[in-house]
């Protein structure tokens, strides 16, 4: 596990962040969260995802492409943004796929007090910071409380070299 404060120049960040998190930006209602059964709504657009015919799914995909360089990234398996709400309801631990060698990147869009635990270990949530891990590493969604504001994230499923 890695956790990377300011991984992206400033000005690589605050587009990204000025675009996924403006009034214009195409969000999705998803009736759950982390599993199927947990009833935890949020919102997702997805980017891309290896298990669809036509993969890239998002023109705004280039957007991303300061952080899939930063990565690394030789192969994507799925990439999308989500828009977490303030909640008291509490997540179950998952992982996000069983594959072999391939790697979880959560970047931070804003700061809140929510994140992602790990095990014991809450990674709070700060702009521009990133957390890598493998991604078969069983993690919770920490839902913010501390705001109305939503917890913006990116996460990218992927394989490097």
């Amino acid at each position: 596990m890695k956790v990377i404060d300011n991984f992206l120049p400033i000005e690589e960040f605050k587009k990204i962040k000025e675009v996924v998190c403006g009034i214009n930006f195409p969000w999705y209602y998803n009736n759950v969260s982390s599993h199927k059964e947990d009833n935890i709504p949020m919102l997702n657009h997805i980017f891309y995802n290896y298990a669809e015919p036509n993969k890239v799914l998002s023109h705004y995909i280039n957007l991303l492409e300061p952080l899939f360089h930063r990565l690394e990234i030789t192969g994507l398996i799925r990439v999308k943004a989500n828009l977490v709400f303030p909640s008291k309801k509490r997540e179950k631990e998952h992982i996000d796929y069983p594959f072999k060698n391939s790697l979880t990147a959560v970047y931070y869009l804003n700061t809140n007090n929510g994140g992602t635990k790990i095990k014991n270990k809450l990674i709070t949530s700060k702009e521009n910071k990133i957390l890598i891990l493998d991604d078969n590493t069983p993690h919770t969604v920490v839902r913010q409380t501390d705001s109305e504001q939503g917890r913006f994230v990116i996460n990218i499923n992927y394989y490097t070299v």
